[in-house]
């Protein structure tokens, strides 16, 4: 079991979230990004350090990266590559294959993934009179379940949702064209099938999204629904990838844990309590108020999935971490609200949180975090 190795690497990674939450504090939002980016760092290297069971996904994800680097490049691009469905991954593990260095897939994918989800963190702090105290108490919210070790072990698809949550929070929040983002959204396509689903599901809400001026509001929704039928009519092949993927996760003897279940089902409920009660502070500008509007609608969508699916783990886990990120922008701006009124409500909010950390680092699937042990 590695007990003694379990405790060092989950004791390793809470002394740095704590540690952080405490340093972000102190310098508040003029100083985030620079700190953000170090975390950012420290959960890289982390990664690199992990030593994954038989069982875990990374463990199968080293021997193909393994089998890759020996295929001759022309071969590679020729043969490999296009007979994948998800052709950007297969490039990411070959390349990474190149350096012989298990450890580095780890690494990197952590370091893309939490420099993507700090962009969002980081940019809203600094957009907004967010205070240090509230950055730390939302920093302790958005890491206190284990998605690090689905970013580390499992590699694709956080990849792939860290890439669209990017998209999404720059649409939204900083009215940034989906046109533009695009070529963000296909290559998250190409990363893992899951991704398709909620790239679906963005063109489709995007149709329905709240937007300053009728132009644009015509603008997002035509070019939606063209990209929506652009998509079945030349996508087939990734359609069906995602459909077979799902498939397979719903009828199959798939892998489920029920304290990972109660873990993700209690965010779910911390969450959406939290969107209801931040309806009634939502007193600033217009379009700040029209963007946590829009970013929370799309949540609610999430969440209804997240129900539909609740008897299959990986669907329910892997949304329920997506759903918790998404929420980055609400996370923050309710928890500054309730300090700069002096509301002792964040007390609980902290309580609660805390509460689902410890149940995190005791029985979720963080307590498999370790540096050394038989694999």
């Amino acid at each position: 079991m590695n007990l003694g190795a379990r405790i060092i690497g989950v004791g390793t990674y809470v002394f740095f979230l704590l540690f952080f939450c405490f340093l972000i504090g102190k310098v508040g939002k003029k100083g985030v990004k620079k700190v953000l980016i170090a975390y950012a760092i420290i959960l890289a290297l982390i990664g690199f350090f992990f030593v994954p069971n038989a069982e875990n996904d990374l463990y199968r994800v080293h021997g193909v990266i393994n089998d890759f680097s020996k295929i001759p490049f022309d071969t590679f691009m020729t043969k490999s590559v296009p007979a994948s469905n998800v052709p950007v991954a297969l490039i990411y593990y070959w390349i990474i294959g190149q350096f012989s260095i298990n450890g580095l897939i780890s690494f990197i994918t952590a370091l893309i993934f939490y420099l993507n989800i700090f962009y969002v963190f980081s940019d809203y702090a600094k957009k907004n009179d967010i205070t240090g105290k509230a950055l730390s108490l939302s920093l302790l919210i958005i890491m206190c379940n284990s998605s690090f070790m689905e970013v580390i072990g499992g590699i694709r698809a956080m990849l792939s949702f860290s890439i669209i949550l990017r998209c999404i929070y720059n649409e939204i929040f900083n009215n940034k064209s989906l046109l533009k983002d695009i070529i963000w959204y296909v290559v998250a396509a190409l990363i893992h099938p899951v991704s398709l689903a909620v790239i679906i599901i963005r063109l489709v809400f995007a149709t329905f999204q709240k937007s300053k001026t009728k132009i644009k509001k015509w603008f997002l929704t035509i070019f939606s629904i063209v990209s929506l039928i652009m998509l079945f009519c030349f996508g087939n092949q990734f359609i069906t990838a995602m459909t077979d993927k799902a498939n397979n996760y719903i009828n199959n003897d798939s892998y489920s844990y029920i304290w990972g279940y109660i873990i993700t089902f209690l965010i779910l409920v911390g969450i959406f309590v939290l969107q209801k009660k931040c309806k009634g502070f939502e007193n600033n500008t217009i379009d700040a108020r029209l963007s946590l509007k829009n970013n929370r609608f799309f949540s609610y969508v999430i969440e209804m999935l997240m129900l539909v699916f609740v008897y299959e783990y990986s669907i329910f886990s892997r949304f329920g971490n997506f759903n918790l990120l998404l929420n980055i922008p609400v996370i923050i701006y309710y928890t500054n609200t309730l300090l700069k009124n002096n509301n002792k409500s964040y007390k609980y909010l902290l309580l609660y949180f805390l509460g689902i950390l410890l149940l995190t680092c005791v029985r979720g699937d963080l307590c498999a975090l370790k540096f050394w042990g038989g694999i």
